[in-house]
């Protein structure tokens, strides 16, 4: 058996042990840093504000890069806004490739609105007033940057944006991509007023209870499928659509519509309405993939 150790081999010990931890705490800091760098966005993005009538303003996150790759608008779903995760998710990984995306929230009659609006709320808002928003957001953007846009739209996004094109088929828009395509499908519940400004009692897309004037109310489901694929088919050599093979939201007659429309329709197997997940790298990829035709 050994004998107790004098105090200079203590120290040398209390050293060793320092250095060890030292080494450890410097390894897992390191470890820290790269793993921030990795996972943290490149930019962070700025809140643009566009006066989009009277007394209203919206609002939009907007990320900024240099170089030559065209501006990307990407428009989030009904009575959602940009801060939707599948809406976020797109915009910050395309911001990461070096893309100019901005990304803004439809007013629906509320100035600076943060939060997806409740489906009891009144709805005031009709199609074409989302369109005209949608519209201004495309020239800032344009004149912004100087490139025509490259234009976004999840789920009924894209509802707003097909209708966008029909009416203004000049717009600086150089490519399309819709994400989940679908639209919204309505359900009369009450006697509608005979009025267009009267209060109705109606059913819209995932909303069982939606009020909302009569003329706001068919804006929406006065532009169907119908509507939808003449304006996708006329735009077909610039307009690509995405889906999920597992999205459950959207009816497979739609998809089989879509399929035989003689427009680019990509399908990710597995994927749900949202690309949540692990599919939220498949959406990315491919979004990137359509999008190297256009750089």
């Amino acid at each position: 058996m050994s004998g107790p150790r004098g105090l200079g081999g203590d120290v040398m010990v209390l050293e060793s042990t320092i250095r060890a931890v030292g080494a450890v705490r410097w390894r897992m800091l390191a470890s820290c840093i790269v793993c921030l760098w990795l996972f943290s966005p490149v930019l962070s993005a700025a809140t643009v504000k566009l006066q989009v009538k009277p007394g209203i303003l919206a609002t939009a996150d907007y990320w900024e890069n240099e170089g030559d790759r065209p501006p990307v608008l990407i428009l989030h779903g009904f009575l959602q806004t940009a801060r939707f995760p599948t809406v976020r998710r797109l915009a910050e990984g395309l911001a990461d490739s070096d893309y100019t995306v901005l990304t803004p929230t439809l007013s629906l009659g509320v100035t600076e609105r943060r939060k997806s609006q409740p489906c009891e709320a009144l709805h005031l808002q009709t199609l074409e007033d989302d369109v005209a928003e949608l519209a201004q957001w495309v020239q800032w953007l344009y004149r912004k940057h100087g490139r025509r846009v490259v234009l976004m739209g999840h789920s009924a996004g894209g509802h707003v944006i097909t209708r966008y094109l029909s009416e203004h088929p000049d717009a600086p828009v150089q490519r399309v991509i819709l994400i989940s395509l679908s639209f919204p499908v309505g359900k009369v519940l009450q006697k509608e007023p005979a009025r267009a400004d009267g209060i109705g009692e109606y059913a819209l897309g995932f909303c069982q209870h939606f009020p909302a004037t009569v003329a706001a109310y068919h804006s929406y489901v006065g532009w169907g499928p119908e509507q939808m694929l003449e304006t996708i088919q006329a735009h077909s050599q610039q307009l690509s659509v995405i889906i999920g093979s597992g999205d459950r939201r959207i009816k497979q007659s739609w998809v089989d519509t879509l399929h035989h429309s003689g427009i680019e329709l990509k399908v990710i197997e597995g994927a749900n309405h949202f690309f949540d997940s692990a599919h939220e790298f498949d959406l990315q990829d491919a979004v990137e993939e359509l999008l190297g035709s256009t750089d």
